[in-house]
């Protein structure tokens, strides 16, 4: 097996995009995954929202809340995962939705959850 040099390990990424096979891709719209407390979020700022929740949880100001909610769409088999649901003081309940670029298959979505059982996401 031959070695390879410096010159064609460049040739080869710039075909392959910049990325050498088993390597980890950008995400889509540019979030960085992380972690905070041992749990996974997908941005930071679906992470930030959560500490902002949990410190309100803890101050008494809403009840609770919980991550990651999936859902069937009305008249469909297909889902939506919501990212937030709290819990008011009041028994409320407010749906949140952490996304930096808006597209237009998520507000069909949005659309779909709204007309089908009255529920209004927010967007964080």
């Amino acid at each position: 097996m031959s070695r390879m040099s410096v010159d064609e390990f460049k040739v080869l990424t710039q075909q392959k995009g910049g990325r050498v096979s088993g390597q980890i891709r950008s995400a889509k719209y540019g979030n960085n995954r992380c972690t905070w407390q041992e749990e996974e979020f997908a941005s930071e700022r679906e992470r930030d929202a959560y500490k902002a929740f949990k410190l309100q949880e803890l101050a008494g100001e809403i009840r609770a809340v919980a991550r990651e909610i999936s859902m069937r769409l009305p008249g469909s088999r297909r889902r939506i995962r919501i990212d937030f649901l709290v819990v008011e003081k009041d028994g409320r309940h407010r749906w949140y939705d952490a996304k930096g670029i808006m597209t237009q298959a998520w507000a069909l979505k949005r659309d779909l959850v709204r007309d089908g059982y009255g529920i209004l996401i927010e967007l964080i």
